[in-house]
């Protein structure tokens, strides 16, 4: 379902910490409306948490906000047609901004794609 493996990335929390998380590559090359799904420029410092991306929310650490996605034009080899794909939104600006209003259309892996979701970041 990936384009390609993971990389360290970084993740802004809503509090506007920075965090350390793997993403794939294609992650922060999402556009929604213009606005691309970039890494905070801020560095983390000692004991930064990681986010999880993936697990259940029952689970300790930060869960990152992410946004629902479907394809609406074709489809990349290793997705599914009609399938909602959530993408962790690496900071709270571009969150908001993809969030305003629903139907944003963008790319992701090149592809054009629609928000259909988002489920907000988590602490626990």
């Amino acid at each position: 379902m990936s384009a390609g493996s993971f990389e360290l990335s970084k993740y802004q929390t809503n509090s506007q910490t920075i965090h350390p998380i793997k993403i794939q590559p294609e992650t922060a090359e999402l556009v929604i409306d213009g606005v691309t799904n970039s890494p905070p420029a801020l560095d983390y410092g000692p004991g930064a948490q990681w986010v999880r991306v993936s697990g259940g929310t029952r689970q300790l650490g930060i869960h990152p906000r992410k946004i629902g996605i479907r394809f609406t034009g074709a489809v990349p080899d290793g997705y599914a047609e009609g399938q909602t794909y959530y993408i962790p939104v690496l900071t709270e600006a571009a969150f908001n901004d993809y969030t305003i209003t629903t139907g944003l259309t963008g790319t992701y892996l090149g592809e054009s794609v629609v928000v259909v979701g988002n489920s907000p970041e988590r602490k626990r």
